[in-house]
């Protein structure tokens, strides 16, 4: 059994770019291989006798060949499995108009964008067998190039097929090229004529869309003689201001760790950074609502665009859309984020030493800002009007005009700073206040700053509730701004960019659509920032602010406003040939940015999942003088067969190089359970700790460090006998319980490796790590005050589960339907006495309150809405056991019933919803809920006028009480339930979660050996491989350079990063035979290992048969070293700084030869692979 423990802490839960659509196929054959199959397919494809004869010579030779021993195991694989062919569609499609909606969204997903005529030689997109589009640009046509589907060009070029098929891979290579050639579907075919440069890249995109399908692609690419095919690469040029949480940089001065602002409105870290040259089109672009920016950018920079409806009419319609800088027009909207704020849980301080007076050594204080509308309206006479003197003195200046603002701050700065300023005399039609104050002046000079050069608004203000903002925003426009009455125009004023920023994102945040204008001065005046609101915003600005105005025409505003964006006309687009340096980077998460004030993105690279058997092959023929190159960024689910054939046949002088990178990951989806809270998956966030169980079976506490949405994928809904549900992919596996021959062990299995009766492991009793939630509610209406308690306690949470079930209100009343002969009433009426000193009246069954400020309570809690929108929120789950296990008991005094002669308590509800929060709650806690019933019939209620259909809901608890951690029960139902969006994490150190009271896990092989053979004088060839093998995975790839002619050279580059228990390998050929003259060859086998728990395997083979060759070889395996980090950490670095240094330097020969767009993808799938890893 400790083997099976050992194989508990192997597995792993990381997933990264899955997802899956639902098809309606329009064909299938059946599970399984033979002849039949083989002959189904041909005859369904319209194949010529050739090609069938092909097909069934090449089952034959799989049906003889062993399985291959020497590389991973494949032990599990079982070819009965999968489904070899599925037709998504009855016909391909030529434009991209006529491609299927489904289909069509599968590929937008993947990257391959409406507008990819402009940027993209042509696309080759297969789901799952088939090839369903392909485009080719037109003036291309012109010069005899071929892109299209194998299918295709067995019809239209069989010639070429025939001559090639099969040359370079033959049908008994191998076991998986032989099963491969009896049973291809779709891929690429690619001729280059003679003399041909091609610039732009030829891209394909496989997907593998249906669970265990065998997809296996044929590619066969002929570059002719003197031809050449290559990648362009791009983004910004340098000096372009991306927004970071320090203020704004220069796009070349960013750096891994900078947090930037990203299309979510949301900080992310950077976690690498691009340089490299540039020879093409760059893009100019400015747009209204900010006079300051302006976009330069390569033509196929993705920018989230809103395109124009019509010409002369603003859009009634905001769709944003990624979009090349080409497709942008005049008119269209670029977009300015709405930032999301951010939760503390703390209130605000900053540390400030002072010496009290007769005091011989300073004292340190901290100083909390209060929140409160006063205190942010002072905030903002500081920024518009303040500056600090000394660290001792704090002074405001206004006009001696402005008698209303001079009192008001006056009497701001006696309340917070605790004695009355020091008035000045007027002076130059100013007048000053002056606060004596060291302890509040250093608190503001250290968080605020202390002049206007230096002044900075801190997150947390702009993060703040809106009513605090509002009051924020009205004291920076009292000290900065003005009302032109003529011209209905309100403005914001200041010569510095950080404050005139912030003052903009604050009004976004309230809604309110503004402008920057930029006005540039003559010297020793300094550049001038205004803010203008948009005229139809006019009345709802000037209500905060005071001043009364009236709001202007939509007509007369370019700019619309929602709670995610700003959206603004581009007000100009130019263009210019340029050879320059281009910037790029990496984001977390979100893989996008602010810069120039407008969102950006980053090219990716083609993403390739699910269950299924990949067994490609690729063949290249480079004729005499051609180059070509194959690139690939793989990044296979982990439990995906990706057994691949590759090789290319290079001819006198020509040269190839083979770019292949491996990368894994899983997916899965649930309510996760968190040490003092529950979540959706999609809403648990790095640094946030789940409850896992160790090798012992106890629970433990371990951090999140990385999450991940891989997009909509099938999904099966899993059920336990006792009701525990869980929808999850195909490929997810669960903790389960096995026995043979009377001897039990734990394993993990996939969903679709589960039975039902199998059992699976369920959680039981928790550890309660909740804490009491603190209030800091105030009301400002009604005229009777009544107490509020301050925290938490199980009577309040009694109470709130009462009101979740027989509560409500209105405007000034709260209502709960108890009557008097319910055993909750008298409870509940101490209750409501002890807690709020509340005054109630008794109607017949109902308590009634009379309070507009205990309606105020209620909705500051979060407890609103109908009985069909009542929710829980979210900060009940936080609290300790106790507490939450009362407001179940409440909504069980409340809603709870028992059915005559039957032990089970259950819940009704109208709400569905509801139930399923407190079945979720209930299992935080221990309880045994069970499952939830529907329940419809017609009736006519007592106060209703006509007979209706009502639907309730019971949720039902059993009676087994969890003494134990873990439970095991067995699994009942396992059933399709369609496509949903799919979610994953990273748990450092135990690797499962609880996911709806279940324990879930994640766990593929990845074997590939591409080839190159240099069968003409002065050939050259070129491999350079990563493998990235993560907990569970093994990656056994390699390289082959087969030297058949005299002069050749060859370059093999591998790097493997081992994580966890993750196993790479790579296997070398370097064969040179008699006659190969002056040969030379070089193999570079470089191993990195994370951890101690990681491995890495070479196995190189050098066959050399000519003593004119230069052969060398030479293979490392490091660690990460203590000297490293020391060395690294003592210059400023975090320890995951340092180890990701070290990461990107040990690849760097890998990415350096990679296009941009696929550099980026790379170093952002390398960046998932390394979250957790150290720090």
């Amino acid at each position: 059994m400790a083997n099976e423990y050992d194989d508990l802490r192997q597995l792993k839960d990381q997933a990264q770019g899955d997802f899956a659509t639902e098809i309606d196929y329009a064909y299938q054959t059946r599970r399984g291989l033979g002849e039949d199959i083989v002959r189904e397919i041909s005859a369904v494809k319209g194949e010529p006798q050739w090609m069938l004869d092909f097909r069934l010579k090449a089952l034959d030779t799989f049906m003889k060949l062993p399985m291959p021993t020497w590389g991973a195991d494949l032990g599990l694989l079982n070819f009965e499995e999968f489904y070899y062919f599925m037709r998504s569609t009855e016909r391909k499609a030529r434009t991209w108009e006529e491609v299927p909606g489904a289909i069509k969204d599968t590929f937008e997903r993947l990257g391959i964008p409406e507008a990819e005529r402009r940027y993209l030689a042509g696309v080759e997109t297969q789901m799952d067998s088939e090839a369903v589009y392909s485009s080719l640009k037109a003036e291309w046509e012109q010069h005899g190039i071929i892109f299209v589907d194998m299918d295709t060009a067995v019809r239209e070029y069989p010639d070429l097929v025939r001559e090639h098929i099969s040359t370079v891979v033959p049908i008994g290579d191998n076991k998986f090229a032989a099963l491969n050639s009896a049973f291809w579907s779709g891929g690429s075919f690619v001729y280059v004529p003679q003399g041909v440069n091609v610039e732009i890249p030829l891209q394909a995109y496989f997907r593998i869309n249906a669970q265990n399908l065998g997809q296996f692609e044929r590619t066969i690419i002929i570059a002719d003689e003197g031809s050449s095919v290559h990648y362009i690469e791009g983004c910004f040029l340098a000096g372009a201001r991306v927004r970071t949480s320090q203020g704004e940089k220069n796009i070349e001065e960013i750096r891994p760790a900078d947090q930037v602002l990203t299309h979510q409105g949301r900080w992310r870290s950077v976690y690498h950074t691009m340089r490299r040259p540039y020879s093409g089109k760059i893009y100019t672009l400015r747009y209204y609502g900010d006079s300051s920016q302006a976009l330069r950018v390569t033509e196929e920079h993705p920018l989230l665009v809103v395109k124009r409806q019509r010409r002369r009419e603003r859009n009634k319609v905001f769709e944003p859309q990624w979009l090349p800088a080409a497709e942008v027009a005049v008119g269209d909207y670029v977009v300015i984020p709405v930032r999301k704020p951010v939760q503390r849980q703390a209130a605000p301080a900053v540390m400030v030493t002072v010496r009290p007076q007769g005091a011989r050594d300073p004292i340190p204080r901290q100083v909390i800002f209060p929140q409160e509308p006063d205190f942010y309206r002072l905030l903002g006479y500081y920024f518009a009007e303040g500056h600090i003197s000394n660290e001792h003195y704090l002074t405001l200046s206004f006009s001696a005009q402005e008698t209303e603002y001079l009192a008001d701050a006056e009497a701001l700065l006696t309340r917070y700073g605790q004695k009355s300023p020091l008035t000045n005399a007027e002076y130059q039609g100013g007048r000053t206040l002056v606060l004596c104050s060291t302890e509040l002046a250093r608190a503001f000079a250290y968080e605020f700053g202390s002049t206007i050069a230096d002044k900075h608004v801190p997150d947390w203000v702009l993060d703040a509730e809106p009513e605090l903002l509002k009051a924020f925003v009205g004291g920076l426009w009292r000290g900065d701004g003005s009302y032109d009455a003529h011209k209905n125009m309100f403005r914001f004023s200041s010569i510095s960019r950080n404050i005139a920023y912030a003052f903009r994102d604050a009004l976004l945040r309230l809604g309110i659509a503004a402008s920057v204008n930029f006005s540039q001065r003559r010297p020793p005046r300094q550049p001038m920032y205004t803010i203008v609101i948009a005229s139809p915003y006019n009345a709802v600005f000037g209500a905060f602010v005071g001043q009364a105005a009236p709001a202007g025409q939509w007509g007369g505003s370019p700019f619309h406003i929602d709670e995610n964006y700003l959206y603004v006309p581009i007000r100009s687009v130019s263009v210019e040939e340029m050879e320059t340096e281009v910037y790029n980077f990496s984001v977390e998460q979100d893989e996008s940015y602010v810069c120039e004030g407008v969102v950006s993105h980053n090219c990716t690279a083609p993403q390739y999942s699910t269950w299924a058997l990949h067994t490609g092959v690729i063949e290249i023929f480079v004729k005499k003088g051609a180059h070509a190159r194959y690139t690939t960024i793989q990044n296979w689910s982990r439990n995906v067969y990706n057994l691949v054939t590759q090789r290319a046949v290079v001819e006198e002088e020509g040269s190839m190089t083979w770019v292949d990178g491996n990368l894994g990951c899983l997916t899965g989806d649930a309510m996760v359970l968190l040490a003092g809270g529950v979540k959706p998956i999609s809403e648990v966030e790095p640094g946030e700790w789940v409850y896992a169980v160790n090798a012992d079976l106890e629970w433990g506490r371990y951090p999140v460090v990385a999450k991940k949405c891989n997009g909509p994928q099938l999904v099966f809904r899993l059920q336990t006998e006792n009701y525990r549900t869980l929808r999850a992919t195909a490929n997810h596996p669960f903790l389960t319980l096995t026995s043979e021959r009377n001897t039990f062990a734990l394993t993990w299995k996939r969903l679709d490796q589960l039975q039902v009766n199998d059992w699976i492991a369920i959680s039981g009793d928790l550890p309660d790590d909740g804490v009491e939630r603190h209030f800091g509610f105030t009301s400002q209406r009604g005229v009777k005050k009544l107490n509020f308690p301050p925290v938490s306690s199980e009577d309040l949470l009694w109470l709130l589960g009462i009101y979740i079930g027989d509560g409500y209100m209105d405007t000034e009343r709260v209502y709960f339907a108890v009557p008097p002969a319910d055993k909750a009433h008298p409870r509940l009426l101490q209750v409501l006495k002890n807690l709020f000193g509340v005054d109630y009246t008794i109607r017949g069954s109902v308590i009634r309150i009379n309070s507009v400020q205990l309606c105020d309570w209620f909705k500051y809690l979060g407890f609103e809405g109908t009985a069909s929108e009542k929710r829980i929120p979210r900060w009940i789950y936080t609290l300790p056991r106790s507490q939450r296990f009362a407001f179940i008991q409440g909504y069980i005094d409340a809603d709870g019933y028992r059915r005559e002669n039957h032990k089970n308590i259950s819940i009704t509800s109208v709400n569905q919803v509801l139930l399923e929060e407190v079945k979720q709650l209930a299992l935080s806690c221990g309880l045994d809920a069970r499952k939830i019933s529907r329940w419809t019939r017609r009736e006519k209620k007592p106060l209703g006028i006509e007979e209706k259909e009502y639907t309730h809901y019971f949720l039902y608890f059993g009676e087994h009480k969890s003494d134990h951690a873990v439970y095991f029960r067995r699994v009942t139902a396992i059933e399709a339930c369609g496509t949903e969006d799919t979610w994953d994490l990273e748990i450092s150190g135990a690797h499962n979660f609880v996911a709806n009271g279940i324990i879930v896990h994640n766990s593929g092989i990845t074997m590939k050996y591409p080839a190159v053979v240099l069968r003409g004088p002065r050939a050259r060839g070129e491999v350079l491989s990563i493998a990235f093998a993560g907990d569970g995975q093994h990656y056994d790839a390699g390289a082959k350079a087969i030297h058949l002619a005299p002069h050749t050279t060859s370059l093999i580059t591998s790097k493997s990063i081992s994580k966890g228990l993750g196993r790479s390998g790579f296997r070398g050929l370097v064969r040179v035979v008699p006659g190969a003259i002056g040969a030379q060859s070089k193999v570079t086998c470089d191993a990195l290992l994370l951890d101690p728990e990681s491995r890495s395997d070479t196995y190189p083979y050098i066959d050399v048969s000519e003593d004119e060759a230069q052969i060398e070889h030479e293979a490392t395996v490091s660690k990460i070293s203590e000297d490293q980090l020391f060395y690294l950490m003592s210059r400023g670095l975090s320890e995951k700084e340092a180890s990701a240094m070290i990461v990107n330097g040990f690849l760097e020969p890998f990415v350096k030869e990679l296009p941009m767009e696929y550099a980026v993808e790379l170093n952002r799938l390398i960046a998932l692979q390394m979250e957790g890893t150290v720090g």
